[in-house]
């Protein structure tokens, strides 16, 4: 597949760029924070990549007496996809440079970043493989009781503090201006916004789905709306978002929980980040439920759970922070319906999220591991008829347990 809108930025530093190996990843390691003093003192590092994910290059250097950190690199091009998809390395500053935003508000809940080389398009951070990623956790049945908390509250403080409410106008255009980042936008737009809602190249999903698509796709309701969350997506400069949210983003442990690659920060809408978190839960949810196992159908019962704190938790604390706003604090009313304008458009990009990764591209662990084939096309068929139903009625949700109570209808309908 050839995406040819993705096209590589050229500039001095993607001159001088390639990709690093192994050897290359320790020597550069011993060159500066945290490890070149191990090195100095004559501590032999050692390197190995772990990147799985879609984009970038990811190794852990580690050192004598326990002494490790993370080099991440950009690819000039979609890991997922190969060098047919190029895509600009300068994904790498924006991920570093919203960390240094986050670490001003939720230091607890980023990595720590030593050393930044844009040149390179490289950063250097703390080593979180004390933790587990989240949705192999999530897979596995493991308790995250501070996941849905810690995240509410990272959404809530990052973006109600990056929104207009908290900046001065010249400093909110500023970090707009810092922020812009066409390509990884054109991601979203593309393959969460637009292909899964009519027969895109990149979408990929069993002959035996196609009913539950087609439903998608002739849904006008569901077709109206969804264009209406892209416009919003690509419109609306409200709040600093980390831009790809997901359970695959996060580590954690029953004591700690991380937020990771966010290289798609940009300016967005605030209902967008919780959305995306939400929605996995959600997919969480299905998957667990067409398990259907006692154990696998408990275990739903606390994504669905999860998902209702985190949106509390997150609407607590926003309420709390508007209500203290030292630029421009909204009258009651006002914060009201701003709080159900961010409702309704999370319970929206919550349902483009499930679809997208039902049937586009990148799509989760979550259901493509159930292993008996009829509940996978069961779990994927759920899913569909989940997010279809969330983009629908996102419009007309006045609380989120009318949310949650929704996607619970539908896949206890589905999975019947």
């Amino acid at each position: 597949m050839v995406k040819g809108t993705y096209m590589m930025m050229t500039d001095s530093a993607e001159a001088t760029y390639h990709p690093l190996d192994v050897e290359e990843a320790a020597t550069y390691a011993a060159t500066c924070p945290p490890l070149g003093a191990v090195a100095a003192a004559g501590a032999t590092l050692r390197a190995r990549e772990v990147g799985d994910g879609n984009l970038n290059l990811v190794f852990i250097v580690s050192g004598d007496e326990g002494s490790s950190a993370v080099i991440k690199q950009a690819l000039p091009y979609v890991r997922l996809v190969g060098e047919s998809w190029p895509l600009t390395i300068q994904r790498n500053r924006f991920e570093r440079q919203a960390f240094a935003v986050y670490a001003t508000m939720v230091p607890d809940l980023v990595p720590r970043v030593y050393h930044e080389d844009d040149e390179r398009a490289l950063f250097v951070m703390e080593d979180l493989s004390r933790l587990r990623l989240v949705r192999q956790g999530l897979i596995a049945r493991q308790p995250f009781p501070r996941l849905a908390g810690d995240i509410g509250r990272f959404c809530a403080e990052t973006l109600i503090r990056t929104s207009d409410f908290y900046l001065g106008s010249a400093e909110k255009k500023r970090l707009v201006a810092q922020f812009i980042n066409p390509e990884l936008c054109k991601i979203t737009e593309d393959l969460v916004l637009t292909d899964p809602f009519y027969d895109a190249t990149s979408n990929s999903y069993p002959p035996e789905l196609q009913p539950a698509v087609d439903a998608l796709w002739d849904d006008s309701r569901a077709q109206t709306n969804i264009a209406g969350l892209r416009h919003a997506f690509m419109t609306r400069a409200e709040a600093l978002l980390h831009g790809d949210l997901h359970t695959g983003s996060i580590m954690g442990s029953p004591e700690e929980t991380k937020v990771m690659d966010a290289e798609f920060a940009f300016f967005g809408p605030i209902g967008f980040d919780v959305g995306m978190f939400i929605a996995n839960l959600f997919l969480s949810a299905v998957a667990h439920m067409a398990r259907n196992t006692p154990e696998s159908r408990a275990y739903a019962e606390t994504m669905w759970d999860a998902a209702s704190e985190t949106w509390d938790v997150f609407e607590m604390q926003a309420q709390s922070l508007l209500d203290a706003a030292p630029v421009w604090r909204l009258p009651d009313e006002a914060c009201d319906e701003l709080i159900q304008q961010v409702l309704r458009d999370a319970v929206g990009f919550a349902g483009a999220e499930v679809i997208r990764r039902t049937i586009g591209l990148a799509q989760v662990a979550d259901l493509n591991t159930i292993a008996d084939a009829g509940a996978l096309l069961r779990a994927k068929a759920a899913a569909v008829a989940l997010g279809r139903e969330l983009i629908a009625e996102h419009r007309d949700v006045g609380s989120f347990v009318q949310a949650t109570d929704l996607a619970r209808r539908v896949c206890i309908e589905e999975l019947a």
